[in-house]
């Protein structure tokens, strides 16, 4: 097995390590501007897009897929989310009553709109040099 990698792979793969630091450092200034982590802003941004799609409860286990987290690191995460008051946990309303219901409070919403607006902008200024 070959374990070389030619000049180009190399210069391409430090490019692509370039742009996602870049794009990382951005959405860190963009969302802190807007009050929020980016970690938080895509946990709101699945749990809006879940509720849309499903039209069921959300909750913390439905988020593990998407976000790609381990069950514990998410929770840690909503209940960040829950002190700050983007979020409300609805304990036992589900069957599974060990299930907790995720809900974007109206804080939670005003921040992801604001964010998102935000983001948008960060995506047209990143590519605003590509033709």
């Amino acid at each position: 097995m070959e374990n070389n990698i030619t000049v180009d792979e190399y210069d391409s793969w430090l490019i692509l390590h370039r742009i996602s630091d870049l794009i990382t450092t951005y959405e860190k200034m963009v969302f802190s501007d807007a009050n929020v982590t980016a970690q938080q802003f895509w946990v709101l941004m699945t749990i809006a897009l879940l509720e849309g799609e499903h039209k069921n409860p959300v909750t913390i286990s439905d988020l593990v897929p998407p976000y790609r987290r381990k069950l514990a690191s998410t929770s840690s995460i909503v209940d960040r989310m829950e002190k700050k008051g983007l979020i409300e946990k609805k304990i036992r309303d589900l069957p599974d009553r060990r299930a907790i219901r995720i809900i974007i409070t109206e804080y939670g919403y005003k921040i992801l709109k604001s964010a998102s607006k935000k983001r948008i902008k960060l995506i047209k200024d990143l590519f605003i040099c590509i033709s």
